[in-house]
């Protein structure tokens, strides 16, 4: 790594280096700009040093970062971000840039920088989650995994949320995620496209069986309470 760091230092040149990271910089607002005007808050904006290559943004339920990588855009996950505020969103994602994201895909970006491409994905996916957001989403929380699936979002944040604190939560969060990396690792190609996404199936039955099992408790008790 640092033979070819500095072999790069040697073709593009000191002067070359400034004058690229210096065009970096200024693409990062409007980043920040998109990313606020889809909708988001950028985590700690107060604190974002000038010419920082890093934006983090707040993304309730991680709706756009699910349809942002289904778009082909890579993030790293953000949960717990205000443990002390639960009321506060407490999922995002952070996206590292650099010089790379400003080069010319040509046709296949329609003549746009990667930088462009993700800034119209992002402009894009933010019209579809306002577009898609139903009123039953409304009654339950973004932090919650109801919230979270009713809205199409990231439900493995919650599950990473679910390990900061011990108990039964964070041993049966941890017992998913071990499963199902498992699986993914020792599965192959063909019995991951047996289940296109897994996890929100699992999360799916969970909610529906602890809706079944509520709807038989209310019954029982209405039985018990006529007789």
């Amino acid at each position: 790594m640092l033979v070819r760091a500095l072999a790069d230092l040697l073709l593009v040149g000191v002067d070359g280096y400034t004058r690229i990271y210096r065009e970096l910089a200024e693409q990062m607002r409007r980043v920040e700009a998109a990313v606020e005007a889809a909708g988001l808050a950028v985590v700690h904006r107060s604190h974002r040093a000038a010419g920082s290559s890093v934006i983090s943004a707040e993304d309730p339920a991680g709706v756009l970062m699910r349809k942002l990588k289904r778009r082909g855009h890579s993030f790293a996950s953000l949960f717990n971000l205000y443990p002390s505020d639960p009321a506060r969103c407490q999922y995002g994602w952070s996206l590292s840039l650099t010089p790379y994201a400003l080069r010319d895909l040509g046709g296949a970006g329609g003549g746009a920088t990667a930088l462009e491409v993700f800034l119209r994905d992002l402009g894009r996916a933010a019209a579809e989650a306002r577009a898609a957001d139903s009123r039953l989403a409304t009654l339950f929380s973004a932090n919650s995994l109801p919230g979270i699936l009713l809205r199409g979002g990231t439900e493995e944040l919650y599950l990473f949320t679910l390990l900061w604190r011990p108990g039964l939560g964070r041993a049966a969060a941890s017992l998913v995620l071990r499963r199902l990396f498992t699986g993914l690792l020792d599965a192959g190609v063909v019995r991951s496209r047996k289940r296109a996404d897994p996890l929100r199936e699992l999360a799916w039955l969970a909610v529906c069986g602890v809706l079944l099992a509520l709807a038989l408790a209310l019954a029982v008790s209405a039985l018990l309470s006529s007789s």
